[in-house]
């Protein structure tokens, strides 16, 4: 390709003189040979020089591919996701200009100027309005040639002539914008050997080893080390207005309640490398029906110690790792609330579904494989409790799948799962992973099924509590720009508490007594669900859950609810805006309508 681009401009450089020599019938006296050899040698040398250029570019771009890829490659291993999506991109831009550079070549004449396909809609709508006019003018001309008098069409014929010559002016105005300058070589390259620079830093930072688990006298700290110690302060706000069919005093009427559905205040810090802790309070539904009664308490409250990135250690109060909706984080929630329906822990083992103990959990293969293995209080018996006596710990294990982009990690980001994965772009709310997780769950506790003989309070068995569900989670982009989403999840479940029903009226087991205070039946089957699509800043979803217990007298437990609703994400978890409505239905009785319209603040 190169040597026929040469060849080209040879010709088009000789062009003329062979032409005049062809047509020249004189032939050139001898003593201008001299002139005629000069000539031939200056141009085998300019030709030489030519094909010497077009080689050595042709080597540097080479060069410049090459080196390129390797920085693609090289990026592989970066430590920081933030560095190598930033790298990567100045390497996609790096590899348009080597195409630009490739495609200019080195005989290339800069391509004419061309008008913008606004610019030739604009000169066509021009051209077709002068071709009118001068249509018009041409009749008046002949009308004048066929014997009318040319007074009576003057002013006509003059309006015509200035409107053509107006026309002219601005059709001849119509200039091409001049074509953008292409990068040359030595930018591209330039820009290649600060890729370079920036990569080897890169690689000297990945090089340095982790510090010590354990010292036996800890240096002072460098900068570089305080660097890697932080606290912040962060603070979720959401308040609420909630419209409740026969929810009112008199039982009849909908109640309308204006409460602050949550109000935390979290730390999240790092004393170094392998610690980090987080903590916060919340004092939820303050005001609601009218009470500010302080309700404040600790909701979370643990450090994590991370000894490999497969491998971390959390202790303090965790939340307990069983299904995946009951361990998102509320700020990230697709829809607008949890489905307390189908999360049925054993009555005083948790706070909000935490609990008190350690939990070993990793992201292995790839960080595809998510495990955790919870080692929790759960009951603690006491005299007035007979669940529990030889006080074992609770044990909740959950290992889950990620089929395209891992979730799992150490520290904050990996601990809760999200509901939806947000990004804020210049293009707009983005979803910015590809997310499709399988999970399964279990959870279990030695002698928490108490029954009595009946009419009596002695312990006639005991027997282990235990739970299992499955979940699968998909989180897409439906769009190439991520602009468009689809987000889903199917929770299931099955929870064993024993059978709570009385036997002729008589007590027959610990939860009997006290079914006004711990609730309906808990034992039985119950699924989650919900599905929604986003577009940008928008989206609309729906949900179905329902609980079926299977150990309780008629609909007594049972649960059916469907809602749907839309959410406007303005700035992404950061602030938003949740209208749901819905229906509910509870141990077999009417169906209740709700609506509530949620916003939410997080700093």
């Amino acid at each position: 390709m190169t040597s026929i681009r040469v060849t080209c401009l040879l010709a088009a450089w000789l062009a003329p003189c062979w032409a005049s020599a062809q047509y020249n019938p004189v032939k050139a006296p001898a003593a201008e040979a001299p002139v005629a050899a000069r000539a031939e040698s200056e141009m085998g040398s300019r030709l030489g020089k030519l094909e010497q250029r077009t080689r050595k570019l042709e080597g540097d771009l080479a060069s410049l591919s090459e080196r390129s890829a390797a920085l693609a490659k090289a990026l592989e291993t970066a430590p920081s996701g933030a560095q190598q999506q930033k790298v990567l991109a100045e390497i996609a831009e790096l590899q348009k200009s080597l195409k630009a550079v490739l495609a200019r070549g080195v005989a290339d004449e800069p391509a004419a100027p061309q008008l913008s396909a606004e610019q030739e809609e604009h000169k066509a709508r021009l051209q077709a309005e002068r071709d009118a006019a001068a249509t018009k003018l041409a009749g008046l001309e002949k009308a004048v040639q066929n014997g009318l008098d040319p007074a009576l069409i003057s002013g006509v014929r003059d309006d015509l002539a200035k409107q053509l010559a107006r026309l002219d002016a601005e059709i001849a105005a119509i200039k091409p914008e001049p074509p953008a300058p292409k990068p040359t070589l030595e930018e591209v390259s330039g820009k290649v050997a600060s890729l370079e620079l920036r990569l080897a830093k890169v690689a000297e930072e990945a090089a340095k080893p982790a510090p010590a688990l354990v010292a036996a006298a800890a240096p002072a700290p460098t900068p570089a080390a305080a660097e890697k110690t932080f606290i912040k302060v962060r603070a979720l706000l959401q308040p609420a207005l909630s419209i409740a069919q026969s929810d009112a005093p008199d039982g009849k009427s909908s109640d309308t309640d204006l409460y602050l559905r949550r109000a935390r205040i979290m730390l999240v810090g790092q004393l170094n490398e392998r610690i980090n802790f987080f903590a916060e309070t919340d004092s939820p539904n303050f005001g609601k029906k009218g009470d500010f009664a302080v309700n404040a308490y600790i909701q979370d409250a643990w450090l994590e110690l991370n000894l490999l990135d497969e491998l971390q250690l959390d202790a303090g109060m965790l939340i307990t790792p069983f299904s995946r909706h009951a361990m998102q984080s509320g700020a990230s929630l697709h829809s607008l609330e949890y489905r307390t329906a189908v999360v049925r822990y054993p009555t005083g083992s948790n706070k909000v579904w935490r609990d008190m103990g350690v939990t070993l959990r990793g992201a292995a293969l790839g960080r595809r494989l998510d495990y955790r293995l919870a080692i929790l209080n759960g009951v603690h018996g006491s005299k007035d409790d007979p669940r529990n006596p030889t006080d074992l710990p609770r044990v909740t294990a959950r290992v889950a799948w990620s089929f395209l982009q891992p979730e799992a990690g150490p520290g904050l980001a990996g601990f809760f799962y999200k509901g939806i994965s947000l990004a804020k772009t210049a293009e707009g709310i983005v979803t910015d992973k590809k997310h499709l997780t399988l999970g399964v769950s279990f959870d279990w506790q030695k002698d928490l099924n108490v029954s009595y003989v009946p009419g009596t309070t002695e312990v006639a068995r005991r027997q282990a509590y235990w739970a299992a569900a499955v979940d699968l989670f998909a989180d897409l982009p439906v769009a190439a720009n991520g602009l468009m989403g689809l987000t889903g999840q199917l929770n299931g479940y099955y929870y064993d508490h024993g059978d709570r029903r009385l036997v002729d009226g008589a007590q027959a087991s610990y939860y009997g007594a006290n079914a006004a205070k711990y609730g309906s039946e808990y034992t039985g089957y119950g699924m989650m669900s919900e599905l929604g699509v986003r577009y940008d800043a928008y989206s609309v979803f729906a949900a179905v859950d329902f609980f079926e217990a299977t150990r309780a007298d008629g609909d007594a437990g049972d649960v059916l609810s469907t809602h749907g609703g839309l959410a406007w994400w303005w700035a992404g978890y950061s602030s938003n805006l949740k209208l749901q409505l819905g229906r509910t239905k509870k141990d077999g009785g009417d169906w209740k309508f709700q609506a509530v319209l949620q916003a939410q603040l997080l700093f």
